[in-house]
């Protein structure tokens, strides 16, 4: 009997509290690509400036369209996207899964722009069979921790994408 007690308090500390954060955002990504912190709103509605050591990231529903606004992309061009959990404050500071892919990315993925005429769009549902969505945890162990979608191009060309990401938090 002592052992299921033990058992039972060893669960209810293991269980932690679980939010989801949610976020729309609509960036444009130049050849440079493009970082959005994706718990931004969620620090400010909590009244803090940083995430709190020991949150984790414990999936990630996501579902954008991406759209060539400038000029005809090139059969060979391609867009990657990634998301990772970082010390980098800045989103200007954040390297892409194409200059950085040896880095611990929680989710990597590359849409085709086969010939895009400009200003179509190019969605993720199509791409990818539907919204991503992402089975991994990655936890934030030092206090001002980000968590950024990246989007890198292999071409010149210029692309915007916008859509909603639901990323759930385990919290400390």
């Amino acid at each position: 009997m002592a052992r299921t007690v033990s058992r039972q308090r060893r669960q209810d500390y293991v269980r932690r509290k679980r939010v989801w954060a949610r976020e729309q955002f609509a960036v444009e990504a130049s050849a440079d690509g493009a970082a959005v912190d994706l718990l931004d709103d969620f620090r400010t509605e909590l009244g803090v400036t940083s995430n709190p050591p020991g949150l984790t990231i414990g999936g990630v529903l996501l579902d954008f369209t991406v759209t060539n606004e400038v000029a005809r992309a090139a059969a060979g061009d391609y867009l990657s996207f990634g998301l990772l959990v970082t010390s980098e404050e800045t989103a200007a500071d954040v390297q892409g899964p194409i200059t950085e892919p040896h880095v611990d990315w929680m989710w990597v993925q590359s849409i085709g722009a086969p010939g895009a005429a400009a200003g179509d769009s190019i969605s993720t549902f199509d791409a990818m069979g539907g919204p991503v969505r992402v089975r991994s945890k990655r936890r934030m162990d030092e206090i001002g921790m980000r968590f950024y979608l990246v989007a890198q191009l292999s071409g010149l060309t210029t692309f915007d994408f916008r859509g909603t990401i639901s990323t759930l938090l385990l919290l400390p």
